[in-house]
Formats: C-alpha cells, sequence, structure tokens
C-alpha cells in the first residue's frame, strides 16, 4: 500500500475526520500574530540559536548532535500521579537538550557513533537523571535503541529526499498509520520526528551549506501532542462532545486509532491553511513583501509551539492527547 507524504496524508485526514474540524475563518487571527511576530523579528531561520541547550554556531559536532537529539525527541509526559522529569529545571524537550549538553560537559562522547553503539541502560539513566525530586524521563529503554548514519550530502540539497532516507533507514523514524473511512483505508505519514531533524539542519545552518534544502517548504508541521492544543486554543480546531470529554477524562488513545490520526492529520492541514493566510498577508504588504520574510510550516510550528510554553498556565485547562509512542 502507498504511503501518502505528510501533506497529501493531512489533507485526505481533514476532508474525511469525523471526530476533529478545522475552522478555516480562524487562520487570519493566527496569521495576524505570526505576522507581529515576524514584525517584531521574533520569527525567523535563526529560531534553532535561540535556545542556550542547542549547539553554538560552528559546533565541530553540530550534524551529530542534531541527529541524536532528534532520534531522542519523543513522549516526555509524565502520568499526572508521577512528578514531570526535569533537567536544571527544564522540562520536555529542552530538558532532552539540557541534559545532552549536560553530558557533553560530563565528557560522555554522546555524539560518537561508535559510543552510542555500545551504550547501556545504565548509562543512558545516567544521562537522562532528571533534577533532585522531579520525575524519570519517560521510555528510556525505547530511547536506547535509537542509533543513526551520516546521509546528508547524499540528499543534493533536497529535503524531501532527506526525509526518504532518515524513515527508509531508521525504524524509529517511520511515523505512519493506516486511516481508514468506511471500508476504505489509506497509509498516511506524519514523520514528525524525521521532518523535526530536517528542519534543524536548515535552521541551524541559515538554510546555507548542509542545511541548504531547494524545497523546504514541503516540510509540514511536526504533529505532537502541544500544537494541536494551542490550535485548540486559537479555535482552529473543534472536537467532538466525545473526543472532548475523552480526553479531559485523561484517558490514554491507543497509537494509531483514528481519534490520534484525526487528531494529528487535522493539526498539520490547519497550519498549511495558516501558513496560506500569511503568505496572503504578507503579499498584501508592500513593506512587508520587500523584506522577504521567511514564512512556511517549520516556522508557523515554531510560533504555536513557543506560544504553548509561554502560555501554558492560560491553556492548561484544555486537553490534548495522550499516546505512548517514540513517534512524537
Amino acid at each position: 500500500m502507498l504511503t501518502l507524504l505528510p501533506k497529501a496524508s493531512a489533507s485526505l485526514i481533514a476532508t474525511n475526520a469525523k471526530n476533529v474540524s478545522i475552522k478555516n475563518e480562524k487562520a487570519d487571527l493566527v496569521a495576524r500574530k505570526i505576522i507581529e511576530e515576524l514584525k517584531n523579528g521574533n520569527l525567523s531561520l535563526n529560531v534553532f540559536s535561540l535556545s542556550k541547550y542547542h549547539p553554538i554556531k560552528n559546533y565541530s559536532n553540530a550534524i551529530d548532535w542534531i541527529f541524536i537529539s532528534d532520534a531522542l525527541n519523543f513522549c516526555f509526559w509524565n502520568d499526572k500521579s508521577s512528578p514531570k522529569w526535569k533537567v536544571n529545571g527544564e522540562s520536555g524537550y529542552y530538558a532532552l537538550c539540557a541534559a545532552l549538553k549536560r553530558a557533553i560537559e560530563d565528557g560522555i562522547d554522546i555524539t560518537n557513533a561508535s559510543f552510542l553503539s555500545k551504550i547501556t541502560l545504565n548509562e543512558v539513566k545516567n544521562i537522562f537523571r532528571g533534577d533532585e525530586g522531579s520525575g524519570v524521563c519517560p521510555l528510556l529503554e525505547e530511547r536506547l535503541k535509537c542509533t543513526f548514519l551520516t546521509c546528508i550530502e547524499t540528499c543534493a540539497k533536497s529535503a524531501m529526499k532527506l526525509l526518504d532516507i532518515i524513515v527508509s533507514n531508521f525504524k524509529c523514524f517511520q511515523d505512519v498509520a493506516v486511516f481508514c473511512d468506511n471500508d476504505k483505508c489509506q497509509k498516511v505519514s506524519f514523520y514528525k520526528r524525521a521532518q523535526i531533524l530536517v528542519a534543524d539542519l536548515w535552521t541551524y545552518f541559515g538554510g546555507q551549506g548542509l542545511g541548504e534544502f531547494y524545497d523546504i517548504n514541503e516540510i509540514s508541521m511536526f504533529a505532537d501532542y502541544r500544537v494541536p492544543q494551542v490550535l485548540l486554543h486559537f479555535d482552529m480546531l473543534e472536537y467532538s462532545k466525545e473526543l472532548y470529554e475523552k480526553l479531559s477524562s485523561d484517558d490514554l488513545l491507543t497509537p494509531g486509532c483514528s481519534e490520534e490520526i484525526e487528531i494529528r492529520g487535522c493539526s498539520i492541514h490547519a497550519v498549511e491553511i495558516i501558513v496560506s493566510k500569511c503568505i496572503e498577508l504578507i503579499n498584501a504588504d508592500e513593506n512587508l513583501a520587500k523584506d522577504n520574510h521567511i514564512i512556511n510550516s517549520i516556522i508557523v510550528d515554531f510560533f504555536l509551539w513557543t506560544y504553548r510554553r509561554e502560555h501554558a498556565a492560560e491553556l492548561k485547562h484544555l486537553p490534548f492527547h495522550k499516546v505512548r509512542t517514540i513517534f512524537y
């Protein structure tokens, strides 16, 4: 069965979803917020350098760091009965980055493929140890299984070719599902972490050299837990009463279930609508147009993901779907 790429998958899912719908008319509000961030210089190709835990420019092992961090970038939420995993006071993805930075400072060669091929569970536990009183990083044994190889130079500056190389060679990046509408089923993909890997290379290198991809705009947003939550906040997504109640009761969804597929697919498609609206607003403003602002799904995803972190208390009442998976 042919597997659709993320954007095509999202279009199919959004058209046929039963429990999730997209309010196209709400895209204008979100797009205008994004345009303001572009004007203020808060959104650009330099998003990777904004974190103190990311490698500095010209770091000799940057490519290997990006590979290993994105190979391990999944499932950071803890059960409500357990304390949140934190490193240096950071949670989620930034806790991962802080743990990797600490490991390097401790002399642990985490960017060395030979070392990683022999790493033990106890060494992984040490690398990802949490702050005193915090929880344990989830799925440590699954993180132990993630390895990588160098393949950037073979992609001929194509983001989509690199994406294909990644998902073809690494099982832990094969983020696919089967979406069924009545009796018709289609294999769909989300490739959340694989696309982040490509996007991180693009942003780290500023779209130049090893980070130059002529088709970078083909990359979709990164369908995770939190971006759907902020899309719900902006009223771009609407859940059925049954799904909203299920998520509010903190029920775990089964990986690959129809609700999960619909939430992720509709999130990707909603972001495509927002990107189109942003481009429309930029083209309608002569000053904005001449400034050559970069806008694509990667930039919009960063805005939404960051907005959720900065407004966590405000969004806390909104449910987000929970699935124990290595794919996001």
